[in-house]
């Protein structure tokens, strides 16, 4: 196995001396991968800014190529390599290497970013800037102002949008792109829910937290390898920090449905009793669908609840306890343009 050079030291200093190190996941895109890091180390010596820089081999199996990083840095301290055992999706990659850096650069900040250029390097200044003007006491978010998908991708994320508004009770406009505060890290690392997703850990764990607007970029190259499987499994694994939030709702719009279904069911029968109206068969068939209706409601709202039940009984996976089962590696990379 590989010397673990740990990510320990990163003298990173931006305007306060502020020390960094930027976590990018990354699965087999190592072309783009490579072209981000050059705008990257690019932007950073614009602005004085030196970080570190880790990225998260999530299981790819397209080994990094000889010419990845064949060209000078004018910034960037370092590159190192979190090799995982296996692919875990790019939320939990995130969350293994949150818990690294908690452990190896305790007093760092982290900025977290995707590694297809869509999280735009020359926007990580004004990022950094409003975090040391909020005294680096709050997670600052980069809130998506305009996206650069297409019709059918922002047709399906306005659609998830509003069934995440209706679940959870609260919109949702920001991502990976961020900046944590070192004071922050230990706590994250400690909360079950980092394992599913990063930003919905934040917001739910009501971690001090601020957005601000920019807009998303473009791909550097190629096209993504999350297909709608993935996109869908990333919306869920959102939603499913909120799963105790979604259960009272759903219990609720039960309660509301079979209260809707007993004044059906009493408007039939006192029709029904009441008057001479000629109903062949359709007080039946609406007392009968209703009641299936209804069995239906209650058997999905049971179902629902024991899960939330089952899963807060159950033993909460713990990414600071947990995640280091999930390294292979950690390795430093050279520049070859040196």
């Amino acid at each position: 196995m590989p010397t673990d050079p740990g990510i320990q030291n990163a003298d990173s200093v931006f305007a306060n001396g502020l020390k960094l190190v930027i976590v990018i996941p990354v699965y087999n895109d190592w072309e783009v991968a490579d072209l981000l890091l050059q705008q990257l180390d690019a932007a950073c010596a614009r602005s004085g800014l030196s970080p570190a820089v880790l990225l998260v081999d999530d299981g790819s199996t397209m080994a990094i190529p000889d010419d990845f990083l064949a060209w000078r840095p004018a910034a960037l301290l370092r590159v190192d390599v979190l090799e995982l055992y296996k692919n875990l999706g790019h939320q939990r990659a995130i969350c293994v290497a949150l818990v690294r850096v908690c452990q190896d650069s305790p007093d760092a900040a982290i900025l977290v970013m995707d590694a297809d250029g869509e999280d735009a390097p020359a926007q990580i200044p004004r990022l950094i800037q409003t975090f040391l003007e909020r005294g680096q006491r709050e997670t600052v978010f980069a809130a998506r102002r305009r996206r650069m998908e297409g019709f059918t991708f922002r047709a399906f994320y306005q659609l998830y949008r509003l069934l995440h508004l209706l679940l959870v009770g609260s919109d949702i406009r920001v991502g990976n792109f961020s900046v944590i505060p070192p004071a922050l890290v230990p706590r994250l690392v400690r909360s079950s829910e980092l394992w599913n997703h990063y930003a919905a850990c934040v917001i739910k764990s009501k971690l001090p937290m601020s957005t601000i607007p920019l807009d998303r970029g473009k791909r550097l190259k190629g096209r993504s390898k999350m297909g709608l499987v993935g996109w869908v499994l990333h919306g869920l694994s959102a939603m499913s920090v909120y799963t105790d939030v979604i259960g009272v709702r759903i219990l609720m719009l039960t309660c509301i449905i079979l209260g809707l279904g007993l004044v059906t069911l009493a408007t039939v029968v006192i029709v029904r009793l009441s008057t001479n109206w000629a109903m062949p068969g359709l007080a039946t068939n609406m007392v009968g669908l209703t009641l299936v209706l209804m069995f239906q409601v209650v058997i999905v709202c049971l179902l629902f609840t024991f899960g939330v039940l089952a899963s807060r009984g159950g033993q909460a996976f713990i990414p600071v306890r947990d995640c280091p089962h999930f390294v292979l590696s950690v390795r430093r990379l050279e520049f070859k343009g040196v």
